[in-house]
């Protein structure tokens, strides 16, 4: 279930989203697949990897309900002074 889901639905998932294809190694992920890695264990290291970044990005997008938006600054990180 995401989120934005109004309803739970279970849905049968495959168990294993490290999948192997002429000894390179994928990992699925709603997103697509990624990969090739070299071997099951970075695939796995990835999909840890990936799973953790989804859940950071999705908890850093959400602002605080109390807050005031005049308090808030849009910044371009593309201009910033260090680049």
């Amino acid at each position: 279930m995401r989120r934005t889901d109004d309803t739970f639905t279970d849905y049968p998932r495959k168990p294993d989203r490290i999948e192997c294809e002429d000894d390179r190694w994928y990992v699925r992920t709603r997103e697509g697949r990624r990969g090739p890695f070299g071997s099951r264990r970075a695939a796995e290291a990835e999909a840890a990897l990936f799973v953790d970044t989804m859940a950071y990005l999705q908890q850093a997008q959400a602002l605080p309900p109390n807050l005031d938006c005049a308090d808030v600054e849009v910044v371009n990180i593309d201009r910033m002074p260090w680049r």
